[in-house]
């Protein structure tokens, strides 16, 4: 750490040996960073192509089989294998022979469960299958593909596909089923290879290994393995989701991409140490590489370091010696000249050196040439002190008499204040007086307005009595009319009640035949009671109601009566209000004449004020400009004095300059 401190050399070759390791060890694991995400990349598209083909194959197979079984299904010795069981057989004989690569067996369940037909001569009629669920599915009238199972007739483990036989008048009449190998699409697995190790496997919807290249594994649950990583995927898997997962096992890191085929679930994996070999290959060439490189870029460091270091030093030897007063000296590049940013430095150094020498010489030009002029100095500053102290003097008698001056314009003063505050505290009252004035107006001719609006209101009362005794008086004579009207009502009521007397009589007379007129002429002489009995309920309400109407129309006229005095009060209120808002516009013409007159006086004391001032503030300005000057000889006496302690001191720094600047060589 010492070294790194002292010197620059060995910073500059551990900063750079730094730099380069990091350059070796960045781009190194960028570029395996790279070629690993390359071949990952590869080997995911390789898988992902793998599982597409394989994916196609199994599937291709199986919709074969399904489109040769529905092409059967058409033919009538199959729909009618009930009464041509022969007929049937042949069939299926013929088809299992062209497809025994694929279809083990193949045959017919009747209704019953019971097989009927087959295509292996007879061998499995009359087994019962009405507890298969392929067959109970069919039945039911639909397409059904079993899970792999164990086939009763062969051993072998098959995969069936049944559909349901439909008679002309589409009526499931049995059930036509076919045994797929399933060995076949194992071999479809044991075919893919990925690198030495990689392989694929199938699994069902129960995560169980249905085909796997090594056989022992078949029918063993995948979650038996232990294999967490793979486990965490299985409901995944059986829910028919594609996805990857990478997983160890055996001490094997495996990269397994997985993708739904029908109800399984179809697997490719890679092993990672066989894919990524040529990233390792790759990381022993980098070390290689950035090895060489290390070495090759810290030996170039160390020369060019050097060489740098080399001139640096003699930039230092140069500015020592100039740093010890030799202003002479120049860095000398010699060949080594080659117009980088050192040899910029050198010549900026002998540059600042040259310029520094002719400051030097210029300073000891100046430092004689100040030294003498600061003996002149001081002569002229004694001689600037004797004639400051005569001026002093004179400047103090002056200020004397304008101070006496200032005395007397100050009593002036005082006396023109106190007149100025009575003609004041004059125009105040006056505005005053014009403010109350003003309002006393604005109140009489409110008076006025409000007395003029209770005159239109007195009036408007007045009209509308009058109209409504007028309207009452109508009223009684309706009610005169109505009443009229009545008294004939009852009069009617009574003839008409005199006749159905008479009617009833002569009904009486007219015996049974009068009997049902007698009936009306009763009812006729009620209604006429009631009428007259209404009459006279109305008779007694029109004289109430008179009575109430002569009694109203009494009051208002009253009341009319009374308006017409209060109407007479408020014209003579008006005329009174109208008479004190004349007397007060007579007082605020006066007042506002008085108010004008007192603001003339006002003005003109201000201005006299303001004159009165001007002469205070000149003579006060007077009295301080004479102090001032006083003071200004004062200091400028004491800056004479100063001046020439000023000079001696600087005669004794110019003689100390002169001795410094002549340790400097500079011919």
């Amino acid at each position: 750490m010492k070294l790194l401190q002292k010197s620059i050399l060995y910073k500059l070759l551990f900063i750079n040996t730094i730099v380069i390791l990091g350059i070796v060890g960045i781009s190194s694991i960028l570029n395996i960073t790279k070629s690993t995400t390359a071949i990952r990349n590869e080997i995911e598209t390789q898988l992902d192509l793998e599982l597409e083909m394989l994916t196609d194959k199994i599937v291709e197979k199986q919709k074969s089989v399904e489109s040769e079984m529905k092409i059967i299904l058409q033919m009538d010795p199959i729909k009618n294998y009930q009464t041509n069981i022969e007929n049937a057989t042949t069939v299926l004989n013929n088809y299992g022979k062209s497809r025994g690569d694929l279809v083990q067996t193949a045959y017919i369940v009747d209704t019953n469960g019971i097989v009927v037909v087959d295509n292996l001569s007879g061998q499995v009629i009359g087994t019962d299958l009405s507890n298969r669920d392929y067959y109970t599915e069919s039945i039911g009238g639909k397409i059904y593909w079993s899970e792999v199972i164990v086939s009763a007739f062969t051993g072998d483990d098959v995969q069936v596909i049944s559909e349901p036989i439909k008679d002309a008048d589409d009526n499931t009449v049995g059930v036509l089923c076919m045994a797929i190998d399933f060995q076949v699409f194992r071999d479809y697995i044991l075919d893919v290879k990925v690198g030495e190790k990689g392989y694929a496997y199938l699994i069902d919807d129960k995560g169980i290994i249905i085909a796997h290249p090594s056989s022992d594994f078949h029918g063993k649950s995948l979650e038996s393995f232990g294999i967490e990583d793979l486990t965490a995927h299985i409901p995944a898997m059986i829910s028919g989701k594609t996805s990857e997962v990478e997983y160890t096992y055996d001490n094997v890191t495996k990269l397994n991409k997985y993708s739904p085929v029908g109800t399984w679930s179809l697997s490719i994996n890679a092993v990672n140490d066989e894919f990524l070999a040529p990233v390792a290959d790759l990381q022993v060439q980098q070390m290689i590489s950035g090895f060489i490189f290390f070495i090759l870029g810290s030996g170039l460091i160390a020369y060019f370091s050097y060489k740098i270091v080399k001139r640096i030093k003699a930039m230092n030897i140069a500015m020592n010696q100039v740093a010890q007063g030799n202003l002479t000296t120049r860095v000398n590049q010699g060949k080594q000249i080659q117009g980088d940013e050192i040899d910029q430095m050198g010549n900026a150094l002998n540059r600042t050196v040259e310029q520094l020498q002719d400051v030097v010489e210029a300073i000891k030009t100046t430092a004689h040439h100040c030294a003498s002029s600061s003996q002149e100095l001081a002569a002229s500053s004694e001689e600037n002190q004797a004639s400051a102290e005569e001026t002093a003097n004179r400047m103090s008698i002056i200020a004397e008499d304008i101070h006496n001056q200032t005395l007397e314009i100050d009593g002036t003063f005082t006396l023109y204040e106190t007149l100025s505050e009575g003609i004041n505290q004059s125009r105040l009252t006056s505005d005053s007086m014009a403010v109350s004035t003003e309002e006393v107006k604005k109140a009489a001719n409110h008076g006025s307005s409000v007395v003029n609006n209770a005159k239109l209101q007195m009036k408007s009362i007045q009209e509308t009595s009058e109209h409504t005794v007028r309207t009452i008086n109508n009223l009684l004579k309706q009610s005169d009319e109505i009443g009229s009207i009545n008294e004939m009502i009852g009069q009617i009521a009574e003839q008409t009640n005199l006749l159905a007397l008479n009617a009833a009589i002569e009904a009486a007379r007219a015996g049974e035949q009068g009997k049902g007129f007698a009936v009306v002429a009763d009812e006729i002489r009620k209604l006429a009671a009631q009428s007259q009995e209404s009459a006279h309920g109305i008779q007694s309400l029109i004289d109430e109601l008179q009575s109430e109407i002569t009694t109203t129309s009494n009051f208002i006229t009253e009341e009319n009566n009374k308006v017409d005095v209060g109407l007479e009060a408020v014209i003579a209120s008006e005329d009174a209000l109208n008479n004190i808002s004349n007397q007060v516009e007579t007082v605020s013409d006066m007042i506002a004449s008085m108010d004008d007159f007192i603001h003339q006086n006002f003005d003109t004391a201000e201005k006299v004020n303001s004159s009165l001032n001007v002469i205070v503030t000149s003579a006060n300005n007077t009295a301080g400009n004479s102090q001032t000057v006083a003071a200004a000889n004062q200091e400028q006496t004491a800056v004479s004095e100063e001046i020439a302690a000023a000079a001696t001191d600087l005669a004794s720094i110019a003689d100390s300059l002169i001795q410094k600047v002549d340790h400097f060589i500079t011919k």
